[in-house]
């Protein structure tokens, strides 16, 4: 009887690891792309101009943390600079120390590297109805951050301009300028547990102050 009771338990025990495995191995097939084919942002670089908006939608948990909060379709931003290597995205961003850094940076990058295929997944383009001199100082003003090597902002707070969060460097830019996309910070959403507003990326795009908007093309990725 013992003996039987034991044999009872060992299939009962080994039907529940079969189960588990099943049911995992039927979610790893879900996960897995219905195409090998791997897409891309694409960007018509002679659409840009100095300072214009670089939006993007990210992949990893915290920008869909983002784009689920927001309700919105993109996560982060940045501004667009025409540097000696081409054009070059201005911004700051979470979890991305660069190799030999302890902290994690302001940064201009290539926008190869900014809407990369593990890094973007959908991006748009967005131009602030201002003077050329305008746009080239926002964008002056981010540079300098970059240079002066100003830290991100974790607590994404709008109050403290020591640390910047992506939006805050952009609306920060431009106020610099005299611009001033939120003066009551409308269009932003509270944080939770907090007395402080997040300043999302789409709240640019719905603002008088932006001419025109245009979303990048997807397209399957070209073999390097």
């Amino acid at each position: 009887m013992v003996l039987m009771r034991r044999y009872l338990i060992l299939a009962l025990a080994t039907l529940i690891l079969l189960t588990i495995a099943l049911v995992m191995g039927l979610r790893s097939q879900r996960k897995q792309p219905s195409s090998s084919i791997v897409m891309q942002v694409v960007v018509d670089t002679t659409l840009l101009r100095e300072g214009d908006l670089l939006l993007r939608m990210g992949e990893g948990w915290q920008s869909r943390m983002v784009a689920h909060l927001s309700g919105e379709e993109y996560s982060h931003i940045a501004l667009a600079h025409h540097g000696t290597e081409g054009w070059m995205a201005v911004h700051a961003v979470p979890d991305e120390i660069e190799p030999g850094e302890q902290h994690e940076y302001l940064k201009a990058e290539p926008l190869s590297q900014y809407y990369a295929i593990h890094r973007a997944v959908g991006g748009a383009i967005a131009r602030i109805d201002c003077s050329e001199a305008c746009a080239n100082r926002a964008v002056q003003y981010a540079l300098d951050k970059v240079q002066r090597r100003f830290e991100f902002d974790h607590q994404y707070s709008l109050s403290d301009s020591t640390q910047y969060y992506c939006t805050e460097l952009v609306y920060r830019a431009y106020l610099s300028q005299g611009i001033d996309f939120f003066p009551d910070f409308a269009g932003t959403a509270a944080k939770p547990q907090s007395n402080e507003t997040w300043l999302y990326p789409n709240a640019f795009l719905r603002h008088p102050r932006v001419a025109w908007y245009k979303v990048l093309d997807i397209r399957p990725a070209t073999k390097q």
